[in-house]
């Protein structure tokens, strides 16, 4: 029994010995990247998020509920909001209200990037209409915020990338590698639709990416115990 014993504890010890090992071996991956100049935001990019938290993109789990109307009036609301990518970035539709956008970069040798966001939301609840600041799908704009079902999750985001990419166009600016852009209609199910006939048609493409960037959670303070600085929440998958 006690040899049995020693053999345990040998290697839990041998273990360790190579955890510590391993752990003081180890050398950061980080790499050392000089920050860049924030650009000037324009006062437009405020002003088409107000706007695009107006259209009432809800998704429902029943597809008859849904207000097909809508969603096509904020595509036409894209499309005339960013005439650039319209006219220079190759756009491929994916049952009627999903999009994937590809910006050709400079060099063919380099892997494509996947930026990602969706437009629809979750419907508002009659039980907490009460709770809401401003109305849900007002847009308003005051003190330095934005109201409206979408702001975080997620139409923010997908103007964010669309802003961005209208003014690089109009710089002149091409990536060095391709950039493409899936803009979905029904996260809030679960993507059948949208997010994953984008990945069946990547995957049957043999398209290989070097990453994929989707909506990460909020930065926040004061909400882990102990903890006085803001925190980012950042998602490995979903």
């Amino acid at each position: 029994m006690k040899k049995v014993l020693l053999l345990i504890l040998l290697i839990i010890a041998m273990m360790l010995v190579a955890l510590v090992v391993r752990t003081y071996s180890f050398s950061s991956r980080q790499k050392d990247i000089p920050p860049v100049e924030r650009a000037a935001i324009p006062v437009t990019a405020a002003t088409h998020l107000s706007e695009a938290l107006q259209y009432k993109t809800i998704s429902h789990s029943a597809s008859s509920e849904i207000d097909s109307a809508a969603f096509r009036a904020y595509l036409t609301f894209l499309e005339n909001t960013y005439p650039l990518i319209e006219a220079n970035l190759e756009k491929r539709c994916f049952n009627d209200f999903s999009f994937l956008y590809k910006w050709e970069g400079s060099n063919p040798k380099l892997k494509p990037i996947l930026l990602l966001s969706h437009y629809d939301v979750v419907p508002v609840e009659a039980a907490t209409r009460g709770d809401w600041t401003q109305a849900p799908f007002s847009g308003k704009q005051t003190e330095g915020t934005i109201w409206g079902r979408g702001a975080i999750d997620d139409k923010t985001a997908g103007i964010a990338i669309l802003e961005a990419m209208e003014m690089l166009i109009k710089e002149g600016y091409q990536p060095e590698r391709t950039v493409y852009f899936s803009l979905g209609h029904d996260e809030e199910k679960g993507g059948p639709s949208g997010a994953a006939s984008i990945a069946a048609w990547l995957r049957a493409q043999d398209i290989k990416l070097s990453y994929v960037l989707d909506e990460g959670g909020a930065i926040t303070k004061d909400i882990i115990p102990a903890v006085s600085k803001e925190v980012a929440f950042v998602g490995i998958a979903e």
